[in-house]
């Protein structure tokens, strides 16, 4: 295979060469004075930098498979030196060429004098990165070969060390003694460690406690890394438990506060989203900048042992899968309607509504609660005791509430007074120790009238003997008495008069 690209390499001499700004630079077509120098920039991971290999000028050769093993590197700035006066004032002063050549690499950055030229490596026409080509005159007025320095001043973030100094001492020749009027060189560098990029997830404005119906805005963030251009795979997902049903359409992602929808695929489902980020140049320019993905879930009435519900994030690249989770929480409680004087017998049958501190009631909505000051709203929620007595209501927020009795058990009085009740972390969650108890009193019981057949009987009035009533029958009689001792006396005295006037 590595000869196979030898041979092509060498066939690539013989085609056009491409300069960064898309103009043909073909050696025939050079200025006769001119010549073409292309910079092939390749990045090794840590601890993969090889040694120093010489550069020849040629394309092929050990080089050419390290452009096929390794990547390119885009955004390294290159300047370029005229050394010409200073590398024959060395010579004049009796040190060889190579010593010359080496000496003038080493000089600083400040006795470099005045760049001749700036190139950033790019991707070039036939698609390969990290190029930058520079076109040079190749004889001074004088009519000395000329001599350049290639100086990289600027790499990006990813970069451990820059490149050396590289020097080129024209004319250069292939091994056949060709003259080269295109020269290839290949400044590396080696990558710094990869190191994991940032990952968090949070939810914004977080309360302790939400309610069935919240809306829950979420946020997750990370920076775009510094050797992003590496990657073929850098993916953020996010899914959540059932009870947070994804609210499609709310994802917003951006890139240092600008939207980033044109870098990226998107596939929602009701649970969640997968981000696929697929333009990594494009990524390559916001190196060290925020991603921010801000979406929004809802809590919907659910049935749940834990009242805790988790939404999970990942980041998953060639290199790492992250996981991030956050937990959001609803409360509860559990009753039992008991007998007031024997909590042993469970009664079933008994209606409440719910209330809350501020005198409004719990009314049910397609997804969860609101609350309302309408008593006569018809969605309201009604709690109703089951044939063990028990009942229980969960989906709220952490709080004091109440509970209103609207129908009683049969036999029982309706409660008139409103049972507080109080939802905590571990009210719902608390077991038998957890229940609370609500309490009716019996109805009095009353006299049972005998049952009747046909017509009703009119009750008689049963008269009752009046204080002193047997006083006033013995004044009666001795009335009479006296009267009848009247009446005879009357009749033995008119008899007697009688007889006395015959």
């Amino acid at each position: 295979m590595k000869k196979m690209f030898k041979y092509l390499s060498l066939l690539l001499l013989l085609l056009p060469i491409f300069s960064m700004n898309g103009n043909r630079v073909n050696g025939a077509e050079l200025e006769s004075n001119d010549v073409n120098i292309i910079l092939h920039k390749i990045a090794f991971p840590n601890g993969e930098l090889p040694e120093e290999i010489a550069n020849t000028g040629n394309l092929a050769g050990e080089h050419q498979d390290l452009l096929q093993e390794y990547r390119g590197l885009n955004g390294v700035t290159f300047e370029v030196y005229d050394m010409t006066e200073k590398f024959y004032e060395m010579r004049s002063s009796g040190s060889t060429v190579e010593a010359a050549q080496l000496a003038l690499s080493q000089l600083a950055d400040d006795d470099l004098g005045v760049a001749l030229a700036t190139q950033i490596t790019a991707t070039d026409v036939n698609g390969d990165k990290g190029v930058a080509s520079f076109t040079l005159p190749a004889t001074d007025d004088l009519g000395r070969d000329k001599v350049y320095l290639f100086h990289e001043s600027q790499a990006p973030e990813v970069i451990e060390t820059k490149a050396k100094n590289m020097v080129v001492v024209l004319p250069v020749y292939t091994e056949g003694e060709e003259l080269l009027s295109t020269i290839h060189l290949f400044p590396k560098n080696e990558e710094k460690v990869h190191e994991e990029p940032p990952f968090e997830k949070i939810v914004v404005d977080q309360a302790g406690s939400y309610q069935f119906g919240d809306i829950l805005t979420y946020e997750i963030s990370t920076k775009v890394p510094v050797d992003i251009e590496k990657y073929q795979k850098f993916e953020v997902s996010d899914e959540a438990d059932s009870g947070l049903a994804y609210q499609m359409g709310t994802l917003q992602v951006t890139i240092a506060g600008e939207s980033a929808a044109h870098l990226y695929e998107l596939v929602e489902t009701e649970s969640g989203f997968t981000v696929n980020f697929v333009d990594f140049e494009a990524l390559n320019e916001h190196i060290g900048e925020e991603i921010v993905f801000q979406y929004q879930t809802q809590l919907v009435e659910t049935k749940t042992e834990t009242n805790a519900f988790k939404n999970h994030a990942w980041l998953v690249t060639d290199f790492e899968e992250i996981t991030r989770e956050v937990e959001v929480k609803t409360g509860g409680i559990h009753f039992i309607k008991v007998d007031l004087e024997d909590e042993s017998i469970l009664l079933s049958g008994a209606k409440f509504q719910v209330r809350n501190a501020k005198e409004e009631y719990l009314s049910k909505t397609a997804t969860g609660y609101t609350w309302t000051t309408d008593a006569k709203d018809k969605n309201l929620v009604t709690l109703t005791s089951g044939d063990k007595g028990q009942f229980e209501i969960n989906g709220l927020t952490y709080g004091d509430y109440y509970l209103q009795e609207t129908v009683a058990p049969k036999g029982y009085e309706l409660g008139t007074e409103l049972v507080k009740f109080t939802v905590s972390e571990n009210s719902y969650t608390a077991g038998d120790t957890g229940i609370l108890k609500v309490v009716n009193l019996k109805t009095p019981e009353r006299p049972v009238l005998p049952e009747t057949s046909g017509e009703p009987e009119i009750p008689t009035r049963k008269v009752l003997p009046k204080t002193g009533e047997t006083k006033n029958s013995s004044f009666i009689w001795l009335g009479a008495i006296l009267i009848a001792g009247v009446a005879i006396a009357l009749w033995q005295k008119n008899k007697k008069n009688g007889s006395e006037r015959e």
